[in-house]
């Protein structure tokens, strides 16, 4: 086999392991995203002023998870709540509210990390 096919097959085999990868952190991302929905399902004591912070902390808990950090669809998607449009907002708010704070950052490539 000449040094070409060799490296071909080698790239290929690279680019499967690579999906299998992907599709493994997709999966993990949602099974993440399940158990911190259970997480704020759970009895908590009241907030001050009213206010209910379990989707910020979900938010923040699953961003940190990421050292690349995470996108809006992409913790829409892992929290399962792709579709609920008042879930999605109650997202997009908690990254803002989480933002402001200095609690996250948007790095170069727009995606959500921490600061920490």
């Amino acid at each position: 086999m000449t040094f070409q096919k060799e490296l071909k097959k080698e790239i290929q085999r690279l680019q499967r392991l690579e999906a299998d990868l992907q599709q493994q952190l997709q999966e993990a991302r949602a099974q993440l995203g399940k158990l911190l929905s259970l997480d704020d399902d759970a009895p908590k004591a009241p907030a001050r002023r009213g206010r209910k912070p379990s989707r910020r902390s979900a938010v923040l808990e699953l961003i940190k998870t990421m050292p690349n950090g995470m996108g809006r669809g992409e913790i829409i998607a892992s929290l399962g709540l792709k579709g609920d449009k008042s879930a999605e907002q109650s997202v997009s708010n908690a990254l803002t509210l989480l933002k402001k704070s200095g609690q996250i950052k948007r790095g170069a490539d727009r995606k959500y990390i921490t600061t920490e």
